[in-house]
């Protein structure tokens, strides 16, 4: 039973022999459209039959050519090109003269005596000195053995003081010299000699965990469980260092929050400190701890002052912006 119906047929002729293409288009199930097409010889894709298209290739293709060999004179036949030698022997054989000739006439050629064999040989490598590559060979063994290298200063050792042979930067000349300086450790009891720390195996000291015991806290008069031997509190805010802390922290808080505000650079700043004289110190005009006012660390607000000068003012103000009162009392 068919699962599709045929909307429409579709006919075509070849570009070449004219012959007839049947194409029928169909819709299955699904809502799906297809081409459909059934196995006859009238049937194919593209605008050329297949008859067509080999006859094409086949006048395309391109006739093997037939060569003689230059070297050998033999014959034989290339694909696509004429060709000089039948095998990569010929090549060889055939190209290797053209070469060295080819090489001498562009770089340029020098006579050199081998520095092994005393040979006369020809090259166009201005820097080498060997004809071949077993000559090669011998002069790198030759170099390896001579001590051609830049020499090093001499260096002895810190304990026998004696000269250290051999390569690296070594401060020893044994491994003996090395442990005699390494730091020794003592048993605090029986004082034997040990690897490392306070005590032996045998004095080795066993500590015992906490126990946790009921305490009361000073401030708030709650019991509570100690973790350590020296807790005292029951929390952090029960403890009287707390709040002065929190109110410091609060103060610089705020302090840097109006520094942030004015944007003044840095870098001015930092200049009055590196430009300020021997025997002076840098001072606020407006102090910046004080119970009526508050200065800012602005450059306008900086002064020099001598050590003595700065001790007497300390945070004086006066209500006025020059702020000389201290001077008078």
């Amino acid at each position: 039973m068919k699962r599709y119906t045929i909307i429409c047929t579709n006919k075509s002729n070849c570009n070449t022999c004219g012959k007839l293409k049947i194409r029928n288009k169909i819709k299955r199930d699904k809502f799906k459209t297809l081409v459909f097409i059934d196995e006859n010889e009238n049937i194919w894709t593209g605008l050329k039959c297949p008859q067509c298209v080999k006859t094409e290739r086949l006048k395309n293709k391109k006739q093997p050519i037939e060569n003689t060999c230059m070297v050998c004179s033999k014959v034989f036949k290339s694909k696509y090109r004429p060709s000089k030698v039948c095998s990569p022997k010929c090549r060889v054989s055939l190209h290797s003269d053209y070469y060295i000739e080819y090489r001498n006439r562009k770089k340029g050629s020098y006579k050199r005596n081998c520095g092994i064999c005393d040979k006369e040989f020809i090259t166009t490598k201005p820097h080498k000195k060997t004809c071949s590559p077993e000559c090669s060979k011998k002069l790198q063994i030759r170099r390896c053995n001579e001590d051609t290298r830049r020499k090093r200063p001499k260096t002895y050792c810190k304990v026998c003081k004696n000269e250290i042979i051999g390569q690296g930067r070594r401060v020893y000349c044994s491994n003996e010299c090395k442990e005699s300086q390494k730091k020794k450790y003592y048993c605090i009891v029986c004082d034997i000699e040990i690897s490392k720390g306070k005590y032996c195996k045998d004095h080795k000291p066993v500590y015992q965990k906490y126990i946790p015991q009921e305490l009361t806290c000073p401030t708030c008069g709650k019991n509570f469980l100690g973790k350590n031997s020296r807790s005292k509190y029951c929390r952090d805010k029960c403890r009287p260092s707390y709040k002065t802390h929190k109110k410091a922290n609060k103060r610089l808080r705020n302090r840097a929050e109006r520094q942030r505000r004015l944007n003044v650079p840095y870098m001015k700043i930092e200049k009055i400190y590196n430009n300020c004289p021997e025997g002076y110190q840098v001072d606020h005009i407006i102090p910046l701890n004080h119970p009526k006012v508050s200065g800012l660390h602005v450059p306008w607000n900086l002064q020099y002052l001598s050590i003595d000068d700065n001790v007497k003012k300390n945070n004086k103000f006066d209500d006025t912006y020059d702020n000389n009162g201290w001077k008078l009392g």
